[in-house]
């Protein structure tokens, strides 16, 4: 593509892009209890607390599964939101927020954007 050419681009709100949403896990299931942290993103919570920081009555928290996001309310402010990359699914507290984005958004993408990470993600413009 040459400097004359141009590429159309669709914008949208942010808000037209994210869905909220809560699956709490009423039927008790055995699924494995996770943590959003900072600077590793979903983590079982037993692996990064050395010890069960969880409730023992799981019926209240929420099943997330594939690129669902999650964040702490309290804990926002040092980054520590991110999108489930695992197999199958997983519990988290029921004090996060869990929403999903649009096909229109790439998760990956949006992460990085919304952390501050300064990458070019493809299509990156040439320099020079």
């Amino acid at each position: 593509m040459n400097s004359s050419q141009t590429t159309k681009r669709e914008i949208y709100k942010l808000a037209d892009l994210l869905v909220d949403f809560t699956n709490k896990n009423k039927k008790d299931e055995k699924i494995p209890v996770y943590s959003v942290t900072n600077n590793k993103g979903f983590t079982i919570s037993t692996d990064y607390f050395s010890k069960e920081v969880f409730s023992k009555n799981l019926t209240t928290y929420k099943i997330v599964e594939g690129n669902d996001f999650a964040y702490n309310p309290s804990r926002i402010n040092v980054g520590s939101i991110y999108f489930f990359q695992h197999e199958g699914r997983g519990l988290i507290s029921p004090l996060y927020v869990t929403f999903k984005i649009s096909e229109k958004l790439n998760a990956k993408y949006f992460i990085a954007r919304i952390s501050g990470v300064s990458e070019c993600f493809p299509p990156c413009p040439k320099k020079g």
